[in-house]
């Protein structure tokens, strides 16, 4: 029973791997993505995957709003803003 156990779990990773995959060539293509696409990607109460930190300098505070504004507008130029089939935003990126 492990070694089935085992064998399931990578065959479900890595077909979640390829549904990634395919789902990714559709944010590039600007299509919209079903909820339940936004819940493959991000299950309903699951902890992120990742978590990334900034520090910025004390002397940097009175300008803490144009250093969030610039850090966005950079971002955005990498990140692909995903588009919906439903308007609801419980159904959307978190």
């Amino acid at each position: 029973p492990e070694i089935t156990d085992e064998l399931v779990k990578v065959l479900r990773r890595r077909l979640d791997e390829a549904t990634l995959d395919i789902i990714t060539v559709m944010l590039v293509r600007n299509c919209k993505l079903t909820p339940a696409d936004v819940e493959f990607i991000q299950p309903p109460g699951a902890p992120p995957t990742e978590v990334v930190q900034f520090t910025i300098s004390n002397c940097c505070l009175p300008w803490l709003h144009a250093v969030a504004y610039y850090l966005r507008q950079n971002l955005l130029i990498f990140l692909h803003t995903p588009k919906y089939t439903d308007s609801n935003v419980e159904h959307h990126f978190r």
